[in-house]
């Protein structure tokens, strides 16, 4: 070993081998760059969308809700807050000038108008082709319009239809007191929920009471007297006031108008104004013919408080209308206090009425014995014969009286009873009724949200349903709220399996075949086990279910990496396909040629072989199909498919090359399933991993932080959020990860090496020998539990302990290049110069690039002697590495002492560039500066060696010798004694 100072062989690193690589991508042509995790706006906006629905940033859309001739109202999930909202939008091809414009107005002024019966509003932005879109809350219910046409008369549930009304004109007296009115007042814009919660909606035509626009863009069409126009005139015209229907300027009591009108189809079941065409119904509008509609309100026998408040509302002139919807809130709600009013008086009259009835039957009874007592006084004995047959009279007239109003008490208490049971039935029958409307929306829900992969939706609606489940009208529901049930474990089973195949535990992503045993338990579970249950049932099984796509991914990954006999049968008999069925024949019998030619017919896109997303990622991860061919199937669904989770992990998982350059195109496919699935920290994982390998340390551990947040019960979320941190230099946070990946899972040894392997770095030596023998003891063939173990031995001097275990690591893995530089030094500890330089030499063989293997190489070289091969590795150390200090010190002496000063003197001043403060390099540079006689150049190196390290004692020798060879120089020769 070398006595020269600071020259030191490299100790063996402790990171995990570096055969273990990380999962790989190819860059699609339609996702831009991003520099940051998520970080472009381009890529947060791709969100999962249901087919045919346009894509919302920040949001999935479920559904189609309704449409208008201008717009349409989507259901859609927040995604950032998980909560159900409502999206409106344009109709492709309405974004005009003026309807842009509209449409934003109309959320500023809804988000204006914070009141109950308004829905509020949370975000206005933009979609992708530059129209507007409005997020506001949901109302699960049906518009007002709905419930009035759904009346058998309408006299039919007048109270509730009249407590709605109220609401209606309490949100537009809000408006109206902020200073807007809504100029669109109708029943079809008025929403009611399923619990009665009414919401005021669309705000489109609403303008300041100041404002004087009034004018909008043309229509595309509508059906007379019932769209809004978008012309001319603005409003509707079967709800329109006169000065509207004009094109006068208009205030708040054209929204009264609008309310009687709506209070007039209340009581009447009639529209105000109505025509064959719209200009016939606006031309009534303007002329204010409500002749007929007077004489409907007239004759409809509903309250007189009632229709004279409609008819107020609806006249001619705007002066004889009340101020504003407050006005008429306040009618109504006097109105429906009255009539409560009046129930209760009526209540207190027939109990007063009954009491009456009672004190005179008493007083009856009294005066018949009065009037008994003065004939026996007044006729004696004489006429007591007639007084007892006047009483007998009264017996039998009392009794007949008490026995008619026993009668009477009897019929009206049976007549009470049937009244109860009646109005019992019918309030159970609208229970029913609402518990099957409720039930109808709710088990839609719960499929559409199964189909759609959403177990979290789903069971969210399930919830729902158990609830509603054992009330009256359920029954009808019962098989598709079982199948609902079946269908939501069926689908968290098959999330579980693919979260666990896709989760990267050791270093990479695991193959699918070990999620083979756990697909044969979940299918057997759900009733489907090859060679028992016959291929037909299957097919009756998934032939109406929401989750069939997502069973037959399953099936087929099942099929392609589990060989199960009978599988091809119930492919075939569930999702017959010429292709699928030729491919599945070939997987079956091996003959992967076979399977590669009909991939490749697929990849270049024959039209007769186009395939499913969910075939096309099963099949694009067979790794006996050329990566070439996969990579272009999966591209090619890509494109028809965007958001198919599956297929963009595939693609993520593409590429085995961990290079930057190639890390950046994995990282493109992992964003993009991550905007798919963003609560999935499964997505989060790989592409930490791509963005690690891209060289973005930062991102990388922001998204393995995610992951965490995410997962925080999986122990390799936890495991790469600490491998990250350590290698980024913050070893306190990679030791606490690593204890809590331990404690979520203790029988895993990669978890116990990385944990026994930070424990060493750290200095932390009794714990780390603990961690490290377990995982040895776990896993008794995993070299890289092998390898830390022995480095951590070998740092407490147990050199024979640390010999075995490399030993081990080098036998379980032969070509591990850290395992044998590692070996390769604890040898040369161990004097064995030749078992070193075999080691060393075999690290190198295994990584032409491994430095640290190359720099112990040349400096064992020079020890043996060998400057040529010294010379040689320390050469291509720095070929490898320009920056490398150590390589020219190495090489600076190896140089000096081939006798090749000028090169050496180069080496050490190369050194010397890239690191001033060496201080043996100083001297070295002075020790081959004197080889040439550059004595002067010599001294100030070597005081210069010394200055910065006052103890270098071979500076010091070298100063001292040099500067008496320099005073001898120039010392003048002594003179000769003169002879005598």
């Amino acid at each position: 070993m070398s006595n020269d100072p600071d020259v030191t062989r490299l100790p063996a690193t402790d990171h995990l081998p570096a055969d273990e690589p990380s999962p790989t991508i190819v860059r699609p042509a339609d996702l831009p760059a991003t520099d940051a995790l998520l970080g472009n706006s381009t890529l947060r906006s791709w969100r999962p969308t249901a087919p045919g629905l346009p894509t919302v940033p920040g949001y999935e859309v479920l559904r189609e809700i309704a449409r208008g001739g201008m717009g349409r109202v989507l259901a859609a999930r927040d995604l950032s807050l998980g909560r159900e909202v409502a999206i409106k939008v344009l109709l492709p091809g309405t974004a005009t000038h003026d309807a842009v414009p509209r449409f934003v107005t109309e959320s500023k002024i809804t988000a204006r108008l914070p009141h109950p019966n308004v829905p509020p509003v949370y975000a206005l932005g933009t979609l992708a082709d530059g129209s507007p879109f409005l997020a506001m809350k949901l109302v699960e219910g049906s518009t007002f319009a709905v419930a009035l046409r759904d009346r058998t008369s309408p006299a039919d549930e007048l109270p509730r239809f009249v407590r709605t009304f109220e609401q209606v004109c309490l949100a537009v007296g809000f408006a109206h007191s902020q200073g807007m009115i809504h100029r669109d007042l109708k029943p079809s814009n008025v929403m009611v929920g399923a619990f009665g919660e009414v919401q005021v909606m669309d705000w489109g035509l609403a303008k300041s009471v100041a404002g004087t626009d009034e004018r909008g863009p043309d229509s595309p069409g509508y059906e007379a007297g019932d769209e809004t126009l978008a012309g001319q005139i603005m409003g509707t015209p079967a709800y329109m006031p006169p000065e509207q229907a004009r094109g006068e300027p208009v205030d708040c009591r054209a929204d009264v108008f609008a309310l009687g009108a709506i209070l007039s189809e209340i009581l009447t079941g009639a529209r105000l104004f109505a025509g064959k065409t719209s200009a016939e119904a606006v031309a009534r509008a303007a002329a204010n013919d409500i002749g007929d509609a007077l004489a409907r309100l007239t004759a409809c026998g509903a309250d007189a408080e009632l229709v004279a408040l409609a008819k107020r509302c609806l006249a001619p002139n705007a002066a004889g209308r009340p101020a504003d919807g407050k006005v008429v809130a306040d009618a109504v709600a006097a109105y429906r206090a009255g009539v409560e009013e009046r129930l209760r008086t009526s209540e207190r009259q027939r109990a007063a009425d009954a009491a009456k009835a009672i004190e005179l039957r008493k007083r009856r009874r009294v005066q018949v014995a009065l009037a008994g007592a003065v004939t026996l006084l007044l006729f004696g004995a004489a006429g007591f014969a007639v007084w007892e047959e006047q009483q007998a009279t009264e017996r039998k007239l009392e009794a007949s009286r008490q026995a008619a109003e026993h009668r009477a008490d009897i019929e009206r208490t049976e007549r009470e009873k049937r009244e109860a049971a009646f109005r019992q039935q019918v309030k159970d029958n609208e229970a029913a009724a609402e518990n099957r409307q409720a039930l109808t929306e709710l088990v839609k829900r719960c499929e559409e949200a199964l189909s759609a992969n959403g177990e979290l939706a789903a069971g969210a609606a399930l919830v729902e349903i158990d609830r509603r489940a054992s009330a009256p009208g359920a029954e009808d529901f019962r098989a598709r709220i079982e199948r609902c049930r079946k269908d939501r474990a069926m689908l968290v089973r098959l999330n579980q399996i693919d979260d666990q195949r896709w989760t990267p535990t050791r270093g990479s992503v695991p193959p699918p075949s070990t999620a083979v045993p756990h697909w044969a338990r979940a299918f057997a579970d759900y009733g489907i086990v090859p060679k028992t249950t016959a291929p037909a049932d299957v097919s009756r099984l998934l032939e109406h279910s929401p989750i069939r796509e997502r069973v037959l991914a399953a099936l087929e990954l099942w099929h392609l990496f589990g060989a199960v006999p009978g599988l091809t049968e119930i492919l075939h008999a569930a999702d017959a396909d010429p292709v699928r069925d030729a491919i599945r024949a070939d997987v079956r019998h091996k003959a992967w040629d076979r399977v590669g030619e009909l991939v490749k017919g697929i990849a270049d896109g024959t039209a007769a072989l186009e395939q499913p997303a969910r075939f096309v990622a099963a099949v694009g991860i067979v790794p006996e199909i050329s990566r070439e061919r996969r990579r272009a199937l999966l591209e090619r669904a890509v494109v028809r498919t965007p958001n198919d989770f599956a297929v963009l992990m595939g693609l993520g998982g593409a590429h085995p090359n961990t290079a930057p350059d190639v890390a950046g195109e994995r990282v493109r496919w992992y964003q993009a399933a991550v905007s798919v699935r963003p609560q999935s920290f499964v997505p989060r994982m790989s592409l930490g991993i791509a963005l690690w390998d891209q060289g973005k340390q930062s991102d990388s551990i922001r998204c393995f932080r995610d992951a965490v947040r995410l997962g925080p019960g999986n122990a390799w979320c936890r495991y790469n959020l600490a491998k990250a941190l350590r290698d980024s230099g913050d070893l306190p946070g990679a030791l606490a990860e690593l204890r809590e990946a331990v404690r979520l899972d203790p029988g895993e040894a990669r978890i116990r090496d990385a944990l026994g392997s930070a424990l060493g770095e750290n200095r932390e030596l009794a714990g780390a020998l603990t961690e490290l023998r377990e995982a040895v003891r776990l896993d008794p063939e995993y070299a890289g539990a092998r390898y830390n173990l022995g480095n951590v031995l070998r740092s407490q001097r147990d050199l024979k302990g640390a010999l075995a275990e490399y030993r081990e690591a080098v036998r379980i893995q032969p070509d591990m290049p850290d395992a044998l530089n590692a070996l390769g030094n604890a040898l040369w500890d161990a004097r064995d110069l030749t078992g070193a330089e075999e080691c060393f030499r075999k690290a190198v063989a295994s990584d032409k690039n491994f430095i640290n293997a190359r720099y112990n190489l040349g400096l064992l070289l020079k020890q043996k002697g060998d400057l040529p091969g010294a010379i040689t590795e320390y050469r291509e150390v720095i070929r490898l590495d320009p920056k490398y200090a150590r390589a020219y010190y190495g090489l600076g002496i190896a140089l000096r002492a081939s006798d090749d000063a000028p090169g050496a003197i180069a080496a050490y001043r190369k050194l010397l560039d890239l690191d001033p403060n060496h201080s043996a390099g100083h001297n070295g540079l002075g020790n081959a500066l004197k080889d040439t006689g550059d004595l002067d150049g010599a001294i100030a190196a070597f005081r210069e060696a010394l200055r910065l390290n006052p103890n270098n004692s071979a500076a010091k020798a070298n100063l001292a010798e040099s500067l008496k060879e320099k005073a001898e120089r120039i010392a003048p020769p002594p003179r000769e004694a003169k002879k005598p």
